[in-house]
This record gives structure tokens, sequence and C-alpha cells, in this order.
């Protein structure tokens, strides 16, 4: 049987062994108790339900720190499906991840719950997005930094679709450097996302430039980006670029552009 470290002693002779009374030495065995006493669900519910009294979690998180990665797919699936027993909002659960996270500076958890969280089709949850303003409030320099450097790596489409869909100018204006040359250079749903951040800070100069350069461009993918960003977003926006569309409209034979463009105008 394996001791672990744990170093057994004895007493003198048989005789003295027999003759004194057995007594239980009980060992603490907290911080070893995740695999085999606690389950997992168990304790990520006390976590979250300690986070929500904002109570002291140091202790806790010495404890599950090499079972992370688990205990985040485990919350995901609470944000997914809602946990009533929790008497928790699955916007709070959310929060109580992110502030784990960004507490511990666990940089990969933090782009994990971005990532896995994440569906092509209806993007991020409202609960996430919710949660992501509100921790934003508090973790604003952390996030800022940790985003900065996921939105350069190659696989940044999640990242950039987080960034574009909690239109917060604070957050579009701290990564609008990258922003901007992903607008420009790149394609697909990077730049889709990326000109839709964009355009929540449009009445900023630099952005309004690249707008302008977009727009003409031979890039049709880039001019439809830009065109349902300013559909979406407001009547204000298109305002600032009215020349441009009106060019655009009168050159353009892309009858999808000009019912746009006319959308735009005629908001």
């Amino acid at each position: 049987m394996q001791d672990y470290g744990l170093k057994q002693e004895h007493g003198g002779g048989d005789d003295a062994d027999a003759e004194a009374p057995l007594q239980e030495k009980k060992l603490k065995l907290d911080k070893y108790l995740i695999a085999s006493d606690y389950s997992l669900a168990g304790f990520l519910e006390k976590l979250l339900k300690r986070c929500k009294r904002k109570q002291d979690l140091k202790e806790e998180i010495e404890k599950i720190k090499h079972e992370r990665m688990t205990l985040l797919r485990m919350g995901i699936k609470l944000i997914e499906e809602g946990a009533p027993y929790l008497d928790m909002k699955r916007n709070e659960i959310a929060y109580c991840l992110m502030k784990i996270i960004l507490d511990q500076e666990w940089k990969p958890l933090f782009k994990m719950l971005i990532v896995e969280t994440y569906n092509r089709k209806t993007k991020h949850s409202i609960s996430l997005l919710v949660a992501f303003n509100q921790i934003y409030k508090e973790k604003k320099e952390i996030i800022d930094n940790y985003l900065t450097e996921m939105v350069g790596d190659i696989d940044n489409e999640e990242v950039l679709s987080l960034i574009s869909e909690t239109h917060n100018p604070e957050l579009s204006t701290a990564l609008k450097r990258y922003l901007i040359l992903i607008a420009r250079d790149d394609i697909g749903k990077n730049k889709e996302y990326a000109i839709y951040a964009l355009g929540i800070i449009l009445e900023d100069e630099e952005v309004l430039r690249i707008f302008k350069y977009i727009i003409k461009s031979f890039s049709e993918e880039g001019k439809t980006y830009v065109l349902q960003a300013i559909a979406t977003l407001g009547k204000e926006n298109g305002k600032k670029l009215e020349q441009e569309l009106k060019d655009l409209k009168d050159k353009t034979r892309n009858a999808y552009l000009k019912m746009l463009i006319k959308r735009i105008i005629e908001k």
C-alpha cells in the first residue's frame, strides 16, 4: 500500500506495542479531498455560492486548482442549461466563473470560456454578455490585456465575436488598433466582427477613415460588412458617411448594397 509520503513511526518492541493504547491520529487531508470525498459538482456549487455571497475563496481555490478545466466545463454547462437549485441566474454563474478566473489570472481558462460558449449561429448567450460587461467594469485592465493578446492569435473568431457582441465602446476603443488591422486586412467572420466592433465607436476619426477606405475599396465583402454594421447600429452613424454612401449607390451594381444604402440614408 502506498504511503503517499506519510512517514509511519513504530514503538520500541512487541510488548510496548501491545500495551500501548491504540490512538487514532487524524490527518488533515482537506487539500486532497477533491478526488475522493467531494464530488466536483458539489464543490463547484459551494464555490459559486461563496462567490455570490462575496466570501473569500482562497482556501477553496487552492483545493481545486488542479481540476480547474473540468470545473470550468461544468460551469459552462450550468450557464447553458441553468441551475435552479443554486438560486443563481445564468448571468450570475457566468460572472462568478469569470471573476474566479480573472482573480487567479488563469488566462488560458478565460479564452477557453470565450471559445467554448461560442456558437457560429447564435454566438454568445445574453447571460454571458451581461456577465462580461459587469466584470469588465471591475477588471478592465486585465481583460484589455488578455483580449489584446488573444485578438492577435490565428484562431480569434470567438474572441472577436465577443468583442462585437458586447456593444462596449470602452472595449472597442482599447482594442481599436488591432480591430482596424483586422477590419482592413482579414476576411470572413473575423473581418465582419472587427468592423462591427469598430462601428460602435464610429465617431472616432481613425475608425471613420478606415470605414471610408473600405467603402471605396474593391472588396464587396468589406463594403457589405460596413453597410450591415451601419444599418444595424443606427442612422447617426450613416450620416457621417452620407457622401461616400451616395457615391457607392451610384457606382455599384450590387442590389443588396443598394438596398442597404437606401435603408441607411432613408432611416
